[in-house]
């Protein structure tokens, strides 16, 4: 989380609190002008402290080339660090099946085991719900 509570006050902090390692999978935030933000699925390149952004490489594997951005290390999530089980009702990001993009749902039922499924519903998907594997599931962020 990017906040953490000391005393009853919020600190946003200037720095991640672990450097995450090449390869590192990860969900990032990519802001661009003109464009809604998106969410994607990506691989850590490398961290620059000079500017205290990532690297991240695209894991789109369907386009002909892959893209490389450079994001500030607060839209970068780290998927594995993920863990916490969301109950239903819990608004969520979630990787879209077949896809390599994260979007908003709501969770339909959440998994009884870090193993299981999430049951999802996606915001504007005609009402159908879908299993998403918890590894690319995370609570929305501001």
């Amino acid at each position: 989380m990017l906040r953490s509570l000391v005393g009853s006050e919020m600190c946003i902090r200037d720095r991640p609190k672990k450097i995450l390692a090449e390869g590192t999978k990860v969900a990032c935030k990519i802001v661009q002008q003109y464009m809604e933000p998106s969410w994607i699925l990506a691989r850590i390149m490398e961290y620059v402290h000079a500017t205290k952004k990532y690297v991240i490489k695209d894991e789109d594997e369907t386009e002909n080339y892959t893209q490389e951005w450079r994001v500030p290390w607060q839209n970068v999530v780290h998927l594995d660090a993920e863990t916490e089980l969301i109950d239903a009702g819990g608004k969520v990001l979630a990787i879209y099946p077949d896809s390599t993009t994260f979007y908003q749902a709501t969770v339909v039922k959440g998994p009884h085991h870090v193993d299981d499924d999430y049951t999802l519903f996606f915001d504007g998907d005609q009402s159908q719900v879908r299993l998403v594997n918890p590894n690319y599931v995370f609570r929305v962020r501001d």
